[in-house]
């Protein structure tokens, strides 16, 4: 009976060894993982850093295949000229120039205007003359030329012939936008005998309407009595005005017509004036177009001069002379002479 008791003990025992061996085992093995396990491990620990890795990676490549996309086009627009043609119709004249010189497929026909527009509205007023002729030498277009050739906005380099831009007074016909630059044909110059030289300039273009040559009556033939007069002092206040400095450049001269004579800073010009110093080519300048100021009030392209006699009023439509222009017709405008101090001649 002991024998049996001691047995049972015994396989009891053997039992509860073999129950606890598996863990003893389980417990061997997450205290010291195979060599195997340990890849396992670390291939599933590297899995989300792969994965992270990746993804941002895709992303710098979608970044950088958009910044190539934009630089790409931007580098484009650059090349072919569209920033500069942008910039030219943005009225960004010298952002304009400076992007067409740089632009390989800009076609000759919006530089030709680019560097126009550059030289006209930038360079000149800026008083840039030099640099605007280095540029001239590159412009095909005939015109650009011809105005650069012509057109001398610093009277003191000015000779006859030339157009000049002088001072301003109201031109477009917009009040708000204040004054524009007002043209002048440089008609003559001279010696004042003093040493100075002094340039006769004439409006290109007809400047407003004196609304009629006489006040009094048709028989009057004196200028210095006459509307036209009184009208070019009104045109010389209006033109000084916004700058003071006007006066002290304009002489006060004597002007005769006739028998009749006065002392004025600015008048109306003979028909022997501009016959004498419109010649050749610039003949065409007889002809005078109204500006849109004068065109709103209804000035066509008749002008007066200040020669008048019994046999009528002077004055020119469309370049011709005409001896019996109405005295009260409003639609008749008109041109100004002035004389301006140019400094002592170099």
């Amino acid at each position: 009976m002991a024998d049996k008791e001691e047995k049972v003990i015994q396989e009891a025992e053997e039992t509860k060894a073999e129950d606890a061996a598996p863990a003893e085992e389980v417990k061997a093995e997450e205290a010291v993982p195979t060599e195997e396990k340990k890849e396992k491990k670390a291939k599933k620990e590297k899995a989300p850093k792969a994965k992270k890795k990746g993804g941002a990676v895709a992303a710098i490549v979608i970044v950088a295949v958009l910044v190539l996309a934009v630089g790409g086009a931007a580098l484009f627009a650059f090349l072919s000229g569209n920033q500069a043609v942008a910039a030219y119709k943005g009225k960004k004249y010298e952002d304009a120039y400076k992007k067409s010189q740089f632009a390989l497929f800009l076609n000759a026909a919006d530089k030709d205007c680019i560097n126009f527009a550059y030289t006209t509205k930038v360079l000149y007023p800026a008083g840039d003359y030099y640099k605007a002729a280095a540029i001239a030498d590159t412009i095909t277009m005939e015109e650009a030329k011809a105005r650069l050739d012509r057109n001398c906005p610093n009277l003191k380099l000015c000779k006859e012939g030339q157009i000049a831009v002088f001072g301003k007074y109201e031109i477009d016909g917009t009040a708000e936008n204040g004054q524009e630059d007002l043209e002048w044909i440089v008609m003559d110059i001279t010696d004042s005998g003093d040493g100075r030289k002094v340039a006769l300039l004439v409006t290109k273009d007809i400047v407003a309407s004196p609304e009629g040559w006489n006040r009094f009556n048709k028989d009057n033939t004196k200028y210095s009595e006459s509307n036209l007069n009184d009208w070019c002092e009104t045109f010389y206040n209006e033109f000084t005005m916004s700058d003071a400095s006007l006066n002290e450049k304009i002489f006060k001269v004597g002007v005769k017509t006739g028998d009749d004579a006065l002392n004025a800073k600015a008048y109306a010009p003979s028909k022997e004036e501009l016959e004498a110093n419109l010649t050749g080519d610039l003949a065409q300048y007889i002809k005078a177009e109204a500006t849109v100021f004068a065109t709103g009030a209804e000035v066509s392209n008749s002008y007066y001069v200040r020669n008048a006699s019994a046999d009528g009023i002077g004055g020119y439509t469309d370049g011709t002379y005409v001896n019996n222009l109405s005295s009260t017709d409003k639609t008749i405008g008109t041109r100004v002479c002035i004389n301006v101090n140019l400094g002592v001649a170099e």
